[in-house]
């Protein structure tokens, strides 16, 4: 039975190599049982965990296609599913000691040996092996001596930066968190990592699922923990990186100075761990990290209390939360009026409270255009003011600015997922093929509340285009993430586009007048259609 068992996975992944999204969440559907099953299935038979399984099967067959001169090394990597040919590189060397190149020109045409030659050969390889045996008796020796890791699985470049632990005074304690979210944010600007966001992290973590599914849900090569305590005047920091594939511990260091210079010290965190991950850090990327937000612990404290409050809002839609914040960023204005990130949260509040009203006045968009300009007057760098920007230009129909602001968003912070949606969106109306490419983009770094809105427009897209299963696929994984939203509309097979999923969704809501999640849907899908006002009367009804 286990050998039926393997071989029916095998067939699965083998049939999805080239998809370099197929992982773990689904292969588990494919075989219709829960991931943390068939994570204890394969533990039993084969003692890998799911993602290894997936990716010796992708090396195996990456050994067959490196045996022809039909195609090229990255050809290869993405053919067996690796999004990356450096880490298909890095993997492929971890798993069989030699890089694909150096695989490949092993493959030589036989030629008949002479004696004198066979001698030659006997001869090399057994000084060859008595080198490898001196070699390993030292290497053995150090590694027992100092304790040297000989060893080390390939970190995909990702990472996700766990909420921090507190240790100490209640009055820190949104220092404390803010040092957290403002690791991520550093972390978020380098390209050459994808950076999960934090409220997705919070999300995960209050479902309470095991540290193993939760890294199997985000789809990360690492985690970042870290502790905060107070000793004294002194402030310390823990931090730990965690290889999330086979828990190894990658970096570790503890942090310690005064609360004056606790941005340096989360700059420092940033870079450090970015360089253990391999990451490539430009010029620019390490000047926006190195760049102070404020000097007033003050004014970042209320900043962060404010954060909090919105996040309430966003999660209960409490009005209460919303109004506590507007009160929180304007004193942290008191304190600090030059504090940029406080304008686009502000500006933020403003998109929070109008954005579902019947009509929206001209004097709503102008003030959170104005809070947006004014944080970019401030910072430059703002990623978030141009996201702002990019919506308000969006609204008003001027498609080329809004797609301009998108791209210097994501140029100032390549994990923004609002960004990748908000140019999803943009693109919904005239290609397709955009619409889908970032809503991948969002989806991977974005595991939060808005997940299964982005997934529906990504299977709305490909619907559009004619791929019936793979629409049917992320409808149904929407599905899966807030339980019976548009029940009838992702098994309906009529969908082709946002006015279709309109349709469905009207069909939906008449079998239950009382979905909230439909409610929403229609909401945001009416948004989608320019119909700000049947977006409102949907977006009141769930607030009813």
């Amino acid at each position: 039975m286990n050998h039926d068992f393997i071989q029916k996975l095998t067939l699965i992944v083998r049939e999805n190599l080239e998809n370099e999204n197929f992982g773990p969440h689904q292969l588990a559907h494919e075989m219709n049982v829960s991931h943390s099953t068939l994570h204890r299935w394969l533990k039993q038979y084969t003692n890998k965990n799911i993602s290894q399984f997936i990716r010796e099967i992708r090396l195996k067959k990456a050994c067959e296609l490196l045996q022809g001169d039909d195609h090229t090394i990255s050809e290869i990597a993405y053919k067996v599913g690796f999004g990356s040919p450096t880490y298909f590189n890095r993997c492929f060397h971890e798993h069989y000691g030699c890089s694909p190149g150096e695989f490949k020109k092993r493959e030589l045409p036989h030629q008949p040996e002479t004696s004198e030659s066979k001698r030659i050969r006997s001869k090399r390889y057994m000084f060859i092996a008595a080198s490898i045996l001196v070699l390993s008796i030292l290497v053995l020796i150090v590694t027992k001596k100092y304790g040297f890791l000989t060893k080390k699985s390939p970190i995909e470049k990702s990472i996700a930066v766990l909420p921090v632990n507190y240790l100490g005074d209640t009055q820190h304690k949104y220092l404390a968190d803010g040092v957290c979210e403002d690791i991520q944010n550093n972390l978020a600007r380098i390209k050459d990592l994808r950076v999960i966001d934090v409220n997705s992290v919070k999300l995960y973590q209050s479902k309470k699922t095991t540290e193993e599914e939760f890294v199997e849900e985000l789809k990360v090569g690492a985690l970042l923990k870290m502790t905060f305590q107070e000793i004294e005047t002194d402030i310390v920091l823990y931090v730990s990186l965690i290889n999330a594939d086979d828990g190894t511990v990658l970096f570790s260091e503890r942090y310690i100075g005064d609360q004056n210079k606790i941005f340096v010290t989360q700059s420092e965190i940033a870079l450090a761990v970015a360089n253990k991950m391999g990451a490539n850090i430009s010029t620019e990327e390490r000047q926006r990290i190195e760049k102070i937000p404020t000097v007033s612990l003050t004014a970042n404290d209320f900043y962060q209390r404010a954060r909090e409050q919105q996040w309430k809002y966003w999660i209960n839609e409490d009005k209460r939360a919303l109004k506590n914040a507007k009160e929180l960023y304007s004193r942290a204005l008191e304190y600090d009026p030059n504090f940029a990130p406080v304008y686009t949260g502000m500006a933020l509040l403003e998109w929070n409270q109008n954005f579902w009203k019947s009509s929206i006045s001209e004097e709503y968009l102008d003030s959170v255009l104005w809070l947006a300009e004014k944080a970019l007057s401030l910072d430059k760098n703002n990623s978030d003011a141009y996201i702002i920007k990019a919506e308000y230009n969006r609204i008003k129909g001027f498609n080329d600015l809004a797609l301009s602001d998108f791209d210097k968003a994501i140029e100032l912070n390549p994990n923004n997922w609002m960004a990748y949606f908000g140019l999803a969106q943009l693109f919904t109306w005239n290609d397709f093929s955009m619409t889908i490419l970032y809503c991948h983009m969002a989806a991977s770094r974005h595991k939060g509340v808005m997940l299964p809105t982005i997934l529906r427009l990504l299977g709305s897209a490909y619907r559009s285009i004619g791929f019936r299963d793979e629409a049917r696929y992320y409808q149904t994984e929407a599905f899966k993430l807030d339980s019976d939203s548009a029940k009838y509309f992702l098994i309906n097979e009529s969908l082709e586009d946002v006015r279709g999923s309109i349709q469905l969704l009207e069909k939906a809501l008449s079998f239950d007048s009382t979905n909230t999640s439909v409610l929403w849907d229609l909401a945001v899908y009416n948004s989608f259609a320019a119909q700000q006002n049947k977006a409102f009367l949907y977006m009141k009804n769930t607030w009813t």
